[in-house]
């Protein structure tokens, strides 16, 4: 079967086949392999249970009479782990009825593919389900409004850098907290349309002037945060300013309403250093930096 026929977009993702049949096993894993997947195996259902709570793959080709553990077993104690509840399961099997097949469906899997399969029809069935589950996992973690990335994402990345900068004391990165500021007012004097403006267009000003590799999320509400890989507070400083000198002293208008808005924003930076215990302390200190900030320009006006 020419592998080129099926477009592979997810080579180097993790795929586990577990199935007790030898020939069939080693004949899939070498296609798999040679496809560009990263393959492991188990020939029984415990195997694969214990090898996917420690590999964490992205697929699990799972064939459903196997000894020791069952395949629908198997999915049953993958679903009850949140480590692997959420990885895609493909049921690999002989002839099944559609009792079996609605059973199935029933437990959250995937898909099924029935013996004797074509290896391109499976090829096929992995891509599919490997893009379906990349794409709503963007979506669940993509803000609706601005397009960017929402909390969830946020936090995932954030625990990441942390976590890598307290083992390996380095790489530096800084947290920058950022708000709207009288944002209530903006909504209570120009409509919630207008507040929804300020937030795409301040959004749109973090995206095309920051790096492409600076982590930006709408946190939530009017608020925002950006992880700076390999920046010093210094350094956030100044990019946070090139995104100020974009937005404030300026006035936009609304396409759709023709309504124009000035609005300006409120910032706090906070440098990773060996002394924080926690991620929540240097989430706290950027915290009160923004407000302190937002504060300072309350008493001006």
């Amino acid at each position: 079967m020419d592998k080129k026929e099926v477009d592979v977009k997810h080579k180097g993702s993790k795929i586990l086949i577990a199935d007790d049949e030898t020939e069939i096993r080693d004949l899939v894993c070498g296609f798999l392999t040679e496809a560009g997947y990263k393959v492991y195996q188990a020939d029984n259902g415990k195997d694969a249970l214990d090898l996917a709570k420690l590999e964490k793959p992205e697929l699990i080709l799972l064939d459903i009479n196997m000894p020791e553990m069952d395949g629908t077993d198997v999915k049953v104690k993958l679903s009850e782990d949140k480590s692997t509840a959420n990885i895609p399961v493909i049921f690999v099997t002989g002839n099944v009825s559609t009792s079996d097949k609605v059973e199935g469906f029933n437990l959250g899997i995937d898909d099924y593919i029935t013996k004797p399969f074509s290896l391109k029809e499976l090829l096929a069935r992995i891509e599919a389900t490997l893009s379906r589950r990349k794409f709503y996992e963007e979506i669940s973690m993509s803000d609706g409004l601005t397009g960017l990335m929402n909390v969830h994402y946020f936090k995932k990345q954030y625990d990441l850098f942390f976590n890598l900068a307290k083992r390996h004391k380095e790489p530096v990165f800084s947290l920058a907290i950022v708000d709207v500021d009288n944002f209530k007012e903006i909504n209570d004097k120009h409509g919630h349309n207008m507040g929804d403006f300020v937030l795409k267009k301040l959004s749109s000003s973090l995206a095309e002037i920051l790096r492409k590799t600076d982590i930006v999320t709408r946190y939530g509400g009017d608020e925002f945060t950006i992880i700076f890989p390999q920046n010093t507070k210094k350094q956030a400083l100044k990019a946070l300013k090139r995104v100020r000198d974009d937005i404030e002293n300026k006035t936009f208008t609304d396409a759709d309403t023709g309504k124009e808005i000035s609005f300006s924003i409120s910032a706090g930076i906070a440098e990773y250093n060996d002394s924080y215990e926690n991620k929540a302390q240097m989430f706290a200190e950027a915290d009160v930096e923004m407000y302190s900030e937002k504060k300072t320009k309350q008493k001006g006006t």
